[in-house]
């Protein structure tokens, strides 16, 4: 048993007590323990920041074609942010996770980086984060840094998927 969880090793306690504390001494403590802030470390770190300068014009281009694009109800300053609907077009029109994300789960993705008071609203920086726990779900592999697995997830499969549909985002590549 790992250290958390060795205090349940006496083999004198009867199951429905060793059961229960189990479930209080490990279980109850460690589940639904978010990992957010420990990942938003990993994203403001020098090497993950540079990587995102390496790419903000691509990264901006995306994010400005996107933004606007879903017409109803938007509001008057909507081209400084996304909603889920335009989130949801630009991972479908990517066509790499078909079978790999769910609307629900890209929902929680969504609804998990909204930091301000406007919910359904994506501004920039929440959508750089999307795009990282994006390429978490593209790459699951725990044995390639962070910050790689994002930039190979833009290089090889975001910029080149989207570049036919966003014609700017083709012409700012041609020199790359």
């Amino acid at each position: 048993m790992g250290p958390l969880c060795d205090s349940l090793t006496p083999l004198s306690l009867d199951i429905p007590k060793s059961f229960k504390k189990l479930l209080v001494d490990c279980v109850i403590p460690n589940a639904a323990v978010s990992e957010a802030n420990e990942f938003r470390k990993v994203l403001f770190a020098t090497d993950m920041r540079a990587m995102y300068k390496k790419y903000e014009v691509e990264i901006g281009t995306i994010f400005q074609h996107y933004s606007g694009r879903d017409e109803k109800g938007a509001a008057a300053d909507h081209k400084r942010s996304i909603n889920f609907s335009e989130l949801e077009m630009m991972v479908k029109d990517l066509e790499v996770f078909a079978n790999k994300i769910s609307v629900l789960e890209l929902k929680k993705i969504s609804g998990s980086v909204q930091l301000d008071d406007e919910v359904g609203e994506i501004d920039e920086d929440e959508f750089s984060e999307i795009l990282c726990v994006l390429s978490i779900y593209h790459d699951p592999s725990p044995y390639m840094p962070i910050v790689k697995r994002l930039e190979f997830f833009l290089t090889r499969t975001v910029f080149p998927g989207l570049k036919e549909k966003i014609k700017l985002l083709k012409v700012r590549m041609k020199g790359k």
